[in-house]
């Protein structure tokens, strides 16, 4: 069986947002393969180095999931202590969110790199992880 995987074109921009603050049932409207609007404030992260999203989709017994997989490096530090959501703008200049206002809400995961003497970075490397029926939805901000 061949499972379909997203791979964004290069990713331009990160932004987060604050999960309680979206609208209700976003990933039924991303239904209609139509965007979906932000309709709240979206705070940019710096990131460095090449920061890779994909988008796994798996259909068991009729029904279809998604798992989204965004991993970046940043020195700024992300609100752990709130459900955030991610924007995602690739090369093609499309933004996707990664997020919703239900649970679940998106995995993060924050490793705390201190760098070495040889130029590897101190900063944050993060790994976002989110399931869903659509776990990448095409939006607009």
């Amino acid at each position: 069986m061949i499972t379909p995987i997203q791979q964004l074109p290069g990713i331009t921009a990160i932004g987060i947002v604050d999960c309680q603050r979206l609208q209700p049932s976003l990933a039924d409207r991303a239904a209609s393969s139509l965007p979906v609007a932000v309709q709240t404030t979206v705070t940019p992260l710096a990131f460095s180095g090449e920061a890779t999203c994909e988008c796994l989709t798996e259909t068991e017994n009729g029904s279809s999931r998604q798992t989204a997989t965004l991993k970046f490096f940043t020195t700024d530090t992300l609100p752990l202590h709130t459900h955030i959501g991610f924007i995602v703008t690739d090369a093609d200049g499309n933004s996707w969110l990664i997020g919703a206002l239900e649970e679940p809400w998106p995995r993060i995961q924050a490793t705390r790199n201190f760098g070495t003497p040889g130029g590897v970075p101190n900063c944050w490397e993060i790994e976002v992880t989110y399931t869903a029926p659509s776990a990448l939805i095409p939006c607009i901000f």
